[in-house]
This record gives C-alpha cells, structure tokens and sequence, in this order.
C-alpha cells in the first residue's frame, strides 16, 4: 500500500514536471515565433530601404554661351566623381550632362544631396539659367534652393523661373532628395535639366 502511494506521489510529481516542461517550451515557441516576425519585418523593411534607387542624369544645355558647371553628390555609399561640363560660345564644348547617375538610399533616414555649380565664364554678357527638375516624385521629397555667389541668401527654385547670372558670376542649386514611405521602393527617375541663354549687352 505505502508503495502504491509512493509510485502514485513519483507519477503526479513527473506529471507536474513534464507539465511545467511543456508550458516552459510553448513560452520559449511563441518567443521565438516573435523574435522571428520581428527580425523578418526588419528584413523586409531593409530590403526595401537598400533596394530604393534612383537612376538618371543632370543636363546641362546652352547655345552660344561660355559656361563651366560642377557636380557633386553626397548621402550616397561610394558617391560618383562628376567630371566638369564646358561649353565654350567658340563651338568647342565638353560633355553636356552627367548620365547613368544610380543615387542609393542607404536607410529610410538618408538624404541624398545633388549640388551643381553654373558659372558663367563670360565676363560682359549675362546669362538666364532654368532649372527643370522633371524627376518623378512618387515616394520621395525634393526640397530645392539656389544661391548666388556663395552667399547665404537662399532663393527656392520654381522649375521654369530663370535665374540670372551677370558676366563672371555663378549661381549654386542645391536638390535634397529623402523617403517619404519607407515601406515602398522608389521607382522614381532622376531627370534635372539647366537650360542657359546667352543674353548679349
């Protein structure tokens, strides 16, 4: 009898553990299935944020006008070197735009900074620069400024709005691109235009 009672004591004390042990393992499952979610919605936001590139270039376009332009572009892993545009009014001109431009969001945070220089060699006549940016904006901000002469009035840029430029001046753009979704990629096409006239005094 004493036996009895003491195999049925061990079962209820092995059922209680083995209970226990079950319940300890369905806590450590549904943790696991958690951690597990997390890192694979992390994952796919990631994917998302790397994969978010914009491709395209800069123009830049004028008949009958001396100018020379620079670019820079920061905010991106291992940023392309711009080589320097020349358009000599003589007829001897350089390249006229930067091509096949991949600009890479590295997080959903990230701006990337596109910065174009137009100085006008000439040092009598003027010049009227448009700004055309035609980049598609489905899943970015753009936010656009200009600035003469390195000072630190800053002036908006209204695409079609001519900037002007007297002879020996230069006038500084400056287009800041970021994520506005960062669950979507950008599908977005990069496409900036600066059309320069020669205005003759």
């Amino acid at each position: 009898m004493a036996e009895e009672i003491i195999d049925k004591n061990d079962n209820e004390e092995q059922e209680q553990e083995q209970e226990k042990n079950s319940k300890a393992g369905l806590v450590v499952a549904f943790i696991m299935l958690a951690l597990i979610i997390a890192l694979l919605a992390m994952g796919i936001t990631f994917y998302f944020v790397i994969r978010d590139v914009q491709t395209g270039q800069i123009n830049v376009e004028g008949e009958n006008v001396s100018i020379e332009a620079t670019a820079s572009i920061t905010g991106v892993p291992n940023p392309p070197t711009l080589d320097k545009i020349v358009i000599n009014a003589d007829g001897a001109s350089g390249q006229d735009s930067w091509q096949n431009l991949d600009l890479v969001f590295t997080e959903e945070t990230s701006i990337i900074t596109i910065t174009i220089n137009v100085y006008n060699v000439n040092e009598i006549n003027s010049l009227a620069l448009v700004f055309d940016n035609l980049t598609t904006a489905e899943n970015i901000n753009i936010e656009q400024y200009y600035y003469l002469n390195g000072q630190s009035d800053v002036h908006m840029i209204t695409n079609q709005d001519p900037v002007y430029l007297t002879g020996g001046d230069y006038a500084t753009f400056v287009v800041n691109f970021s994520i506005k979704d960062r669950m979507q990629s950008v599908t977005d096409i990069l496409n900036i235009n600066i059309h320069c006239t020669n205005i003759e005094l």
